[in-house]
């Protein structure tokens, strides 16, 4: 354990804290690090992302898939992907649920767990296409993560 430099606090230092002598705490660097964007921000010197935005991807994409044999590819892996035994009814659940959602016979539902808005459909049994359970990305993956440790 450590102490903060700033805020005098103890917490557990990371290799690469203790290998530079940097120690903050969490709380204390989140903090140095919005009021440096905010003076560089003053300066008229943004901080700059090192992510590329998302219109480059989108773009990328598309050019990338307007090659032929590129195009032609994506499609003969998706047709076999989408004909695939072991995955035929988990393909068959999902596009009665889209058809269902279209036609009005079924209403997308908040979250089950956190009551947020945008949520995907889980099929706990894909035999029942249109038994689903409504949850929002990050607890349906932490549903499938936790599905998959028991097995």
């Amino acid at each position: 354990m450590n102490n903060c430099r700033h805020c005098k606090g103890s917490y557990e230092a990371t290799p690469h804290q203790v290998k530079n002598s940097d120690f903050e705490c969490p709380p204390c660097r989140r903090e140095a690090n919005r009021q440096w964007r905010e003076r560089r921000k003053a300066e008229g010197r943004p901080v700059r992302s090192t992510k590329m935005p998302r219109e480059y991807h989108r773009q990328y994409e598309a050019a990338y898939y307007q090659q032929d044999e590129k195009r032609e590819r994506r499609n003969a892996l998706m047709r076999a992907y989408s004909k695939s035994h072991a995955t035929r009814d988990h393909h068959k659940a999902r596009w009665q649920v889209q058809r269902a959602l279209k036609a009005g016979r079924l209403n997308r539902q908040p979250c089950e767990v956190c009551g947020a808005t945008k949520t995907h459909a889980h099929h706990d049994d894909y035999a029942q296409p249109l038994s689903v359970r409504w949850l929002c990305p990050p607890h349906h993956y932490e549903h499938h993560s936790k599905a998959e440790g028991q097995s």
